[in-house]
């Protein structure tokens, strides 16, 4: 038997088929990544969010981190798109971080980046969503 207790993110699962397995009790937590700032969300197109900007700007700020690295991490995200006025080759175009760990490439220190971790996600905009749906 599992047993799913709570829609308030957390989840327990017991399990019971002789005596020993009804004395196990296993409890967890789920969260998910879309309730973190998503900094790929401060792109549109080639130009920085206002917006976003201003919310990275508070986290900052409320972590205690220093605002020139995320200034720093602004400028990089720009050149990381095709077209920005700040590059002139394509070799000269910086790579766009593919997970959260790969923003010391943006200018992020490797301290900052691990105080920021449980707050920030690297996850697309734009995405498709399957839903499958079953007839009882």
């Amino acid at each position: 038997m599992l047993a799913w207790q709570g829609f308030d993110g957390t989840v327990a699962i017991s399990a019971c088929c002789d005596g020993l397995a009804e004395q196990v009790f296993l409890s967890g937590q789920i969260t998910d990544l879309q309730s973190r700032l998503n900094v790929m969300g401060l792109l549109n197109g080639d130009k920085i969010e206002p917006v976003m900007q201003l919310a990275f700007e508070r986290l900052f700020d409320a972590l205690g981190l220093p605002q020139d690295q995320l200034q720093r991490m602004l400028k990089n995200l720009q050149a990381t798109q095709p077209g920005t006025a700040s590059q002139g080759t394509p070799a000269d175009m910086l790579l766009m971080p593919q997970r959260v760990s790969q923003l010391t490439w943006l200018g992020l220190t490797p301290q900052t980046l691990n105080q920021l971790q449980a707050h920030i996600a690297l996850l697309p905009l734009h995405f498709s969503l399957f839903l499958d749906h079953i007839n009882h």
